[in-house]
């Protein structure tokens, strides 16, 4: 019935009556603008042609957990508990942090290059189900946060406590107990026979010879119980307004910034760290000419790891070219 209602409004719609004195030779009067052949057409469109039927999701239909969002670049993180990982695909050492009030479902930290990471790499495979408590900065970069540490503090596997011992039941026994002897006895004095027999019966001991230490000597370790063991952080370098030139690693997945130094070109390149300053010289690098690679002037800090240098951009300026030479 819905559908004959709304075939009629087209037809009534297309099949307009001219206004009351419109000339009849103007091509643009209102009038029959379709003819009955496109009119059938449409009415038989819509009796064949079926209204979408809107879908009604499940009562019990559970809404997509959101990804949380992301850290600011630059927010510290102080002093959480956490564990290292290595993710399959990238390689990339990650730190997932353990549950805290308010702090639920925190994303998690990939570690940047550093010789604190490569401590921490060695020890968790030495020992795993390692934990550590970490403190440092977090850059961001192409949707994922990472994490620069500046303390980390080893803790020790969890140990499972281990199931009490059941109590051990007296078993009973056939044999009548020894008669105590009378407390009188235990309280008696030995006598002075049974002391003069006591000290020629002893043996003499031999003298205990002592060994003189020498200040220079190394002392003998100690055993302590084992505890958190703080590793220990080395001083980091600094690039101070250097000129590079910012290109891509032929080799991998880094970016490198080469030095413009001495005219030599002696200075090997370092891998940038990914951060939101890089993103910025990205862009930047990006829109130079072709054949013409733009020169910036950078200030960072320098991180080792596995014989590499890395190098964290804190400032990125283009370096102009006034034409003076």
């Amino acid at each position: 019935m819905t559908s004959w209602l709304v075939a009629a409004a087209i037809i009534g719609g297309a099949c307009a009556l001219p206004a009351p004195g419109a000339d009849a030779s103007d091509p643009n009067r209102p009038g029959f603008n379709m003819s009955a052949s496109d009119v059938g057409e449409n009415i038989t469109r819509l009796l064949r042609d079926k209204p979408e039927v809107p879908i009604t999701k499940p009562l019990n239909t559970k809404k997509p957990v959101e990804a949380a969002p992301l850290p600011a670049e630059g927010s510290m993180v102080v002093d959480r508990l956490s564990r290292l990982w290595s993710e399959r695909n990238s390689a990339w050492l990650v730190l997932t942090f353990a549950p805290e009030p308010g702090r639920d479902g925190e994303v998690e930290r990939r570690v940047l290059p550093s010789m604190l990471m490569e401590q921490m790499e060695t020890l968790a495979a030495r020992t795993p189900g390692m934990r550590f408590r970490v403190s440092g900065e977090t850059t961001v970069f192409q949707k994922h946060a990472y994490l620069l540490l500046s303390k980390v503090t080893a803790l020790p596997p969890e140990v499972a406590p281990s199931p009490a011992a059941p109590a051990k039941v007296p078993t009973p026994t056939t044999k009548p107990a020894p008669a105590s002897a009378p407390a009188a006895a235990k309280n008696a004095e030995p006598s002075s026979d049974d002391l003069l027999n006591a000290l020629l019966s002893e043996k003499v001991g031999r003298p205990v010879q002592t060994v003189p230490v020498l200040p220079d000597s190394p002392k003998p370790s100690s055993v302590a119980p084992t505890g958190p063991k703080v590793l220990p952080v080395v001083r980091g370098e600094m690039v101070a307004d250097r000129l590079v030139r910012i290109m891509p690693d032929p080799k991998g997945k880094w970016w490198l910034a080469a030095f413009e130094a001495d005219n030599t070109l002696q200075e090997p390149p370092m891998r940038l760290l990914p951060c939101g300053m890089l993103a910025k010289a990205q862009a930047l690098a990006a829109g130079s000419r072709p054949g013409r690679m733009r020169v910036f002037r950078v200030s960072g800090k320098i991180t080792r790891y596995a014989g590499n240098r890395y190098l964290l951009i804190r400032k990125v300026i283009v370096e102009l070219n006034l034409g003076q030479f």
